[in-house]
């Protein structure tokens, strides 16, 4: 799906096609109300429910962020009836958490982990000479993650582009396709921004992340199903050195 985000004086080009309105996500604007005092985990059971989309926890994130287990966590704030995407952020936000789409599940992590997440999700990029635009649409297809394209770098983003890669980070991905047409990308909050080298430095010296990215056990939420602990998953994956800024 092609959303158009302004900003004054012209308008770029996003992508976000795993949202709202279509895909594993179409239920999040169903209208939810949270039964009960519920704890974290029963409120995002109810949420998985009532919308028919599933929700992960992140346990790697969160482990040793409380005193006790998740499903004993009471909420702050217990949000009145609304659309599922929206009680979600209401309940969530008090407890410095957020969900992020990843795929095709909603991953409930801290602040500084969210994009992390996001940019660590494998991707390929088929070998044929596509616009770079093609490219980030497809990237976004992939994973849910929201790319937005500069208006100041919308005549670059058409440039052609030969590359192919197999299962890479979505943050490789990303760089590798916008350095080959002289774009660069930058991370606000949750957002891929891709714009022009002068624009990314100004906003590199505003948004300075660096944050490792770790993967480990996760809980899991499916509708109906309550609460699953998957077994063991193994050793988790070191975290990679931050990313070198550029000069």
């Amino acid at each position: 799906m092609l959303n158009l985000i302004c900003l004054i004086p012209v308008l770029a080009v996003g992508w976000a096609p795993a949202d709202e309105t279509s895909g594993p996500f179409n239920g999040l604007d169903r209208q939810v109300r949270l039964t009960g005092k519920p704890t974290l985990t029963e409120a995002i059971d109810q949420v998985a429910a009532a919308c028919d989309v599933r929700i992960v926890l992140d346990k790697q994130a969160l482990q040793g962020r409380w005193e006790t287990e998740p499903k004993e966590v009471a909420l702050s704030f217990i949000p009145p009836v609304g659309a599922g995407s929206l009680v979600l952020r209401r309940f969530l936000h008090p407890l410095d958490l957020r969900a992020v789409k990843i795929g095709d599940h909603l991953l409930i992590t801290t602040e500084e982990m969210a994009m992390p997440r996001i940019l660590r999700q494998p991707v390929q990029i088929a070998m044929r000479a596509q616009p770079l635009a093609s490219i980030l649409r497809d990237l976004s297809k992939q994973t849910s993650a929201t790319i937005i394209v500069d208006p100041r770098a919308s005549e670059q983003a058409k440039a052609t582009v030969s590359v192919a890669l197999d299962d890479v980070s979505l943050e490789t991905a990303v760089r590798v396709a916008t350095e080959m047409a002289g774009l660069k990308m930058v991370r606000i909050e949750t957002v891929i921004f891709v714009t022009t080298p002068s624009a990314a430095a100004s906003i590199r010296s505003e948004n300075d992340s660096g944050n490792g990215m770790i993967i480990g056990r996760d809980f899991e939420f499916r509708p109906n199903a309550g609460l699953i602990v998957p077994g063991n998953a193994g050793p988790a994956i070191p975290a990679p050195a931050p990313a070198q800024r550029n000069p």
